[in-house]
């Protein structure tokens, strides 16, 4: 199968953004900042499936990210068999055009390799893409947000919200407490933009 992909998926934000995640990086906050667009509309990209999915994953972001003008260096790719997940690391000094308003033009990046990659599959994969160690830092962040939360519900012995976080920040944080925290629960609530992980003790 070949698909032709011809769309404009997401833009950059604001500087405001850009320089807050420079900041957490430790990168100069004088040194300009490129205004990168993400804009696919005027390219046409050519994917034939080779069967091996992780260089086809590859194939599929230098393809992307070289349109959009970005410079990024190859990391790591692995196969996660028991997930069905491919995860690909890549290092650009552009980081922060995809790390702002958590992970926004990570996971929209993710988004569309995953509908490339999936056309036409029996038996889909999972691209995950990592960058500045995102998910180590991510779940790291998680965890000392659960530790809180914990220690919390313990004190009070009411339910404690988290902020609302995307879906994949959900997961981690619900993978989490059940595996450290077997005497606590968690259930997602709200709508949204607005959903939220709630952190309760188990009823004796």
């Amino acid at each position: 199968a070949v698909v032709f992909v011809r769309e404009k998926k997401w833009t950059s934000e604001s500087q405001k953004d850009f320089q807050t995640e420079r900041k957490k990086q430790k990168i100069n906050p004088n040194e300009k900042v490129k205004a990168h667009k993400f804009d696919l509309k005027n390219y046409e990209m050519k994917f034939t499936p080779t069967g091996d999915d992780i260089k086809d994953a590859e194939n599929i972001l230098s393809q992307i990210l070289s349109f959009s003008g970005i410079s990024f260096k190859p990391g790591q790719s692995k196969m996660d068999t028991a997930t069905k997940t491919i995860i690909i690391s890549f290092s650009t000094e552009d980081s922060g055009l995809f790390l702002y308003e958590d992970a926004r033009g990570l996971f929209s990046l993710q988004y569309l390799i995953n509908s490339i990659i999936n056309k036409g599959k029996a038996e889909k994969i999972t691209v995950r893409l990592d960058t500045a160690d995102f998910w180590a830092r991510t779940q790291e962040k998680l965890s000392r947000d659960i530790e809180k939360a914990i220690s919390t519900v313990k004190r009070s012995g009411r339910p404690y919200r988290l902020r609302p976080m995307p879906s994949q920040f959900r997961k981690i944080v619900h993978d989490l407490v059940k595996e450290k925290y077997p005497d606590f629960q968690t259930v997602s609530e709200g709508e949204a933009k607005w959903r939220k992980v709630v952190i309760k003790q188990n009823k004796c």
